[in-house]
């Protein structure tokens, strides 16, 4: 039987082949930006500031110039890139003031966490929200979403998911959303399909009226399908959360 506990991860290091990629895009596209306004900027000035000082130092100003061509794009890129950086800090100290705590609905600091690639911290903020407001549906889908997007666990993601369902008592919407994120998550992360079916018998009966029930409908089908030519089930683990059968899903 499935714990609904996240796996434990260490993100020190990281298995190979999961997890983010190491390169981060963000940060790449700002150096490039940086480059194609500043690299001519600083050669400009630089030419013209290295000019001068040498003149004034009685040396050779054409020197002066073409030094100070080569270090002005690099001192240019540096100080637009050192600004911007200092920009992000001040504004991630400034969510994370005292008395800045996240609202219902409102993580603008989390997620500002991981928009800077601090998804450990990011986790660990969503986890603490959750356990001072385990109601608060829109967490649990914040993190399954972190889990499968941006670290690529897609274990986790599931388990967040179905937590959602089983302890927020979720709204329709939120219901219908949490899911369908439940069952494309087991079906791109190749887990056990068998899983599947008890979500989307619960949510076809509850929301015949509604197209979402008719996809559900069609989507038990093909669970169905599939699970008859797998002998029953098609995975790695047994389920028993909202809207499982007594006993759970078949137990591989």
């Amino acid at each position: 039987m499935p714990s609904f506990d996240p796996v434990r991860r260490n993100y020190a290091s990281r298995e190979p082949g999961k997890g983010p990629r190491d390169v981060d895009a963000a940060a790449r596209a700002r150096f490039l930006r940086a480059a194609v306004y500043m690299v001519p900027i600083g050669f400009a000035a630089g030419a013209l500031v290295g000019g001068f000082i040498f003149q004034k130092l009685g040396l050779s100003q054409g020197f002066g110039a073409f030094l100070g061509a080569l270090l002005g794009p690099v001192a240019a890129m540096g100080a637009v890139l050192g600004l911007t950086d200092l920009a992000g800090s001040v504004g991630l100290l400034a969510f994370a003031a005292p008395g800045r705590g996240a609202t219902r609905n409102d993580y603008s600091r989390t997620k500002a966490l991981v928009a800077h690639g601090e998804y450990k911290r990011a986790v660990e903020e969503y986890e603490g929200y959750i356990a001072a407001d385990p109601a608060d549906s829109q967490l649990y889908l914040e993190l399954g979403r972190l889990h499968r997007d941006k670290l690529n666990d897609h274990d986790s993601a599931l388990t967040w998911f179905r937590r959602g369902l089983r302890d927020s008592n979720p709204e329709v919407g939120m219901e219908i959303l949490l899911t369908r994120e439940a069952v494309e998550m087991i079906r791109k992360g190749r887990l056990d399909i068998a899983a599947a079916a008890p979500l989307l018998a619960r949510l076809a009966e509850r929301h015949a009226d509604r197209q979402e029930g008719g996809w559900a409908e069609r989507e038990l089908a093909e669970v169905k399908a599939e699970m008859g030519k797998s002998g029953g089930h098609a995975g790695r683990e047994r389920y028993d959360g909202p809207g499982a059968p007594p006993g759970g899903s078949p137990a591989p």
